[in-house]
């Protein structure tokens, strides 16, 4: 983020990313360690449709080769979660590829026509008819089914909001990026060896 530097750096964290953005406080729930998935589901499809917490997710490393291709899914990538729906007894998560591109080619992707029943459609993806037969019109924007998403996602980063907490403490800080120079590391030698 410019916040902490340039955009200049590789990989990232959805959590710590949406913290320096909001403020909202940072927890990474990496779903290998959980033993109740129902239970973080629940407690994550309330929160978040209570507007009490933003969350992004991290796609796991080990997805194998060509997944942007096989998958519709980039390895080691962050995606944002735009809605946690459950209708017709399923959980679906819709996310957004921030690449604009590239989407989710498995269950209830735009592609799929054997899950997706009238009111689904017509509640979660008005522009599914158009979305199907314009597969070009991609922008990175997809549906999946929670079963699916704890298979290809490792975390969920959730930011809960800070009016959950009943009090608070802001500390100020800089960071800074300057290099000060050689006397400055100078300076900092000698004045070690002094002490």
């Amino acid at each position: 983020l410019k916040v902490h530097g340039g955009y200049s750096y590789d990989g990232g964290d959805g959590g710590q990313d949406t913290y320096s953005l909001t403020g909202w406080i940072p927890e990474s729930i990496r779903l290998s360690e959980e033993k109740n998935a129902d239970a973080v589901w629940s407690k994550l499809y309330g929160a978040f449709n209570s507007g009490d917490c933003l969350l992004t997710a991290g796609t796991r490393s080990n997805l194998g080769a060509n997944c942007e291709e096989r998958l519709g899914l980039a390895q080691g990538h962050c995606y944002a979660i735009i809605q946690m729906v459950e209708i017709e007894g399923y959980r679906l998560i819709q996310l957004r590829n921030p690449w604009g591109h590239v989407s989710w080619k498995g269950r209830f992707s735009y592609q799929d026509q054997s899950n997706w029943s009238m009111k689904m459609r017509s509640q979660l993806c008005p522009d599914y008819t158009q979305r199907l037969q314009n597969p070009s019109s991609d922008d990175g924007l997809f549906w999946m089914e929670f079963t699916e998403f704890k298979r290809y996602y490792k975390s969920f980063n959730v930011n809960w909001s800070p009016e959950l907490l009943n009090s608070s403490v802001t500390y100020h800080d800089c960071y800074t990026n300057m290099y000060l120079g050689s006397m400055s590391d100078l300076r900092n030698i000698v004045t070690s060896l002094s002490d």
